[in-house]
């Protein structure tokens, strides 16, 4: 901070009594020392009047008037003393509007007072009939920021557990350092709040506290206060509510519950725990409630806490376990499906359900014998059966202990069967590395399939999986992803007409022999759907074919391949294959009919595995 100290005005008392140089000798640098100070009829009068005389003559103020000095440029003033008139009004300073800026008495020896924008400094004799004789003011400057920052606005404070949320919004100051926080009027950071929010801890119970902040910027200047907020902070909380009471509501699968109401006068409302987790996300206003979702068989444990408005919360009321023994529903959709000495049963999932009876009669309406209790699932097979007998099914839902009404009734007659089979087929017995060839996938022994979902799996070290061909009728509706020799593929039907019976080929794969060896093709999995159920096939009902693929010769047929392979069919690059004299050469080395980079490349590969043939040295 660069201060001045500036010798402003120096008059001599009435009579002359003390020489004026001997003040002129005790500041020689200050910078009033030759001004130049005009006299004006009134502070109010817009003409501030001639220049009457300057720095160093006895210098009276008529009544109504004041006595000015105009700065060489706007200063801040941070201490005066004067020895002028006393009244309130008797030292004045200006801004560069001519606005009066700050009033203060004529007499003092030395008073802080921090003015910014300061253009001029008077005297000012209030008196309407005397003269004021004025002996000398003096005035110190810096060119520090004086102007406090604005006030923050809009504090808010929320009550906490023993604490207070404070949040504001922030003083517009560009050079703002932080806030001050006041509790009844005591500030209580030790270190500036560097955000526009801040907790306050260590608060006492059923207690008053009132807050505000200031802003403070760089040099220090604090601006006013905000909005003042006070608060009650209450961390009592209400009693636990009592009488709570749970009976079976008047809609499916709900309990009504209720209980005595709080007679807190700051009740916010009640909680509900449903096995130890809140059921409301805001606080209850009645003191009841119908829980929905409530499950057959099921045991529930219910409590309430009371809220009150400053979010304190009681212990639990004393619990209640609720207990609802309804049967489930029904299986529906039940479906048979006869086999060769068995019948495969399915039905429509039931929620809740914790398992199923399937029960089984010789006769239609029973009685029905229970041929599988308390099953997982809801898929069975009935393998306990004899070929050419009729069997009717029934279903029932378990849950726990209560067991539903019966389902459909379904019959169903075993009998010998062709088992369904998918089949994989390989026309080609041998095929030549570089030869491309197709596996054709086929389903036989079916009726009206419409959907497949299998998997396979090839010798990927022998073959290579170039792609594959669509039958009509049947498409591909996932997208195949080879991962590392295995493939799945999810198909189905275009059209009624396109259902399978006894056997149809309905995808062909494409594949290229890359190495000498067994090539084999293997279906892994199979499910298979008609249009009223889906099953597996089973393991030993998915195929398999192979082919065996021939190694190529080297092109001069000498036994191994060397740089004279390479530089024969170098020879007849981009030409047939059949140009060099198949009596000689087999210069088709990659499957293609021409000589190619392929060509050349297998050759290299091959050179290179070559133990016999010597590097180059």
């Amino acid at each position: 901070m660069k201060r001045y100290s500036v010798v402003g005005l120096i008059f001599f008392l009435l009579f002359n009594i003390v020489p004026f140089s001997a003040f002129a000798a005790t500041a020689p640098q200050d910078i009033l020392m030759n001004a130049k100070f005009k006299i004006g009829k009134s502070i109010t009068d817009s003409s501030l009047g001639e220049v009457v005389n300057s720095w160093g003559s006895h210098k009276v103020v008529p009544p109504l008037s004041y006595m000015w000095y105009e700065l060489p440029s706007v200063a801040n003033v941070v201490f005066y003393e004067s020895f002028g008139p006393s009244d309130p009004e008797g030292f004045l300073l200006f801004n560069e509007n001519d606005e009066v800026i700050y009033k203060g008495p004529g007499s003092i020896s030395k008073l802080t007072i921090n003015v910014s924008g300061v253009k001029k400094v008077a005297i000012y004799n209030k008196e309407t009939n005397f003269s004021s004789t004025v002996s000398f003011f003096r005035l110190w400057v810096t060119d520090d920021d004086l102007t406090p920052p604005p006030a923050p606005k809009n504090l808010q404070v929320t009550p906490l557990n023993a604490s207070a949320s404070l949040i504001w919004e922030p003083s517009s100051a560009a050079d703002l350092a932080g806030y001050n926080v006041y509790q009844n009027g005591v500030k209580i950071n030790t270190s500036l709040v560097v955000d526009t929010r801040t907790t306050v801890a260590s608060l006492a119970n059923n207690t008053t506290y009132t807050f505000k902040v200031t802003a403070v910027d760089k040099s220090g200047n604090e601006s006013l206060p905000s909005n003042e907020v006070s608060i009650n902070f209450d961390t009592l909380p209400p009693a636990a509510p009592i009488s709570l009471t749970a009976v079976t509501g008047s809609l499916p699968g709900t309990v009504d519950l209720t209980w005595k109401a709080n007679s807190e006068a700051d009740l916010a409302g009640y909680n509900l725990y449903q096995d130890g987790v809140k059921v409301n996300s805001a606080p209850l206003t009645t003191n009841s409630y119908q829980v929905s979702g409530i499950q057959a068989n099921t045991s529930y444990t219910f409590t309430v806490t009371a809220v009150d408005t400053s979010g304190n919360e009681s212990v639990h009321s004393e619990s209640v376990v609720y207990f609802n023994r309804i049967a489930p529903a029904k299986p529906t959709n039940l479906v048979a499906v006869e086999g060769n000495a068995k019948v495969d049963l399915s039905w429509n999932a039931v929620d809740n359900a914790t398992g199923y009876n399937v029960k089984r009669s010789t006769k239609s309406g029973g009685p029905y014998t229970t041929v599988a209790d308390n099953t997982y699932g809801n898929i069975y097979t009935d393998s306990d059966v004899t070929n050419g007998i009729t069997y009717f099914y029934v279903v029932t839902t378990l849950n726990k202990t209560v067991e539903s009404e019966p389902s459909n009734e379904v019959s169903a007659t075993p009998q010998v069967t062709s088992t369904p089979t998918l089949v994989v087929s390989i026309a080609e017995e041998k095929v030549k590395v570089g030869q491309e060839f197709t596996s054709n996938i086929a389903l036989k022994n079916v009726k009206n399939i419409y959907a497949e979902d299998f998997a396979l799996n090839y010798n990927n070290k022998i073959l290579e999986y170039v792609g594959f061909e669509e039958v009509p009728g049947y498409k591909i509706y996932n997208k195949p992803v080879d991962q590392n020799g295995n493939l799945r593929f999810i198909i189905a039907s275009q059209g009624k007409e396109h259902g399978i019976n006894d056997e149809k080929t309905f995808l062909k794969l494409k594949f290229k022999a890359k190495a000498a060896g067994t090539g084999k093709v293997d279906a892994l999995k199979c499910r298979i759907a008609d249009t009223e159920r889906e099953f597996d096939l089973d393991e030993s009902f998915c195929s398999e074919d192979s082919v065996t693929v021939e190694g190529v010769k080297d092109v001069n047929r000498s036994g191994e391949y060397t740089l004279l392979d390479l530089a024969i069919d170098g020879y007849y690059y981009g030409q047939l294959a059949s140009n060099a004299d198949p009596s000689k050469y087999d210069a088709n080395q990659a499957g293609d009919e021409f000589v190619r980079d392929e060509d050349l490349i297998y050759i290299v590969n091959q050179m290179l595995l070559n133990t016999n043939y010597p590097p180059n040295k």
